[in-house]
């Protein structure tokens, strides 16, 4: 599966460049970023990944899990490991080799 190719990396968050909607650019963690307080970072290079985020203290938290590319290559779900914890549900806009563009699905419990 080509996409499966494509989205399996490091991911971190180009907020300069999301678009508007809702949609949130990522692009390949190995690659140059402005100074930033911080961005968030997804892990797709394996099955059991990890999604950081920044907390308020300005620190990543990260949250172990698993991510899961639907057959059609079109939505990703990451659910994490700690109890208590939804999954999160992305569209994927568009994915290319140096991009991934999601949006987040709303959510009725939280």
């Amino acid at each position: 599966m080509m996409e499966l190719d494509l989205i399996a990396q490091k991911w971190t968050h180009a907020f300069e460049e999301d678009e508007s909607a809702g949609a949130t650019v990522f692009r390949p963690s190995d690659g140059k970023f402005p100074l930033s307080r911080g961005r968030d970072k997804m892990d797709l290079s394996n099955v059991g990944g990890t999604r950081m985020t920044i907390g308020a203290d300005d620190r990543y938290k990260e949250t172990n899990g698993r991510w899961l590319l639907s057959e059609d290559g079109k939505a990703l779900t990451f659910t994490p490991e700690e109890k208590g914890m939804h999954a999160i549900d992305y569209d994927i806009v568009s994915l290319s080799v140096d991009r991934l563009v999601v949006k987040r699905r709303s959510s009725l419990s939280g």
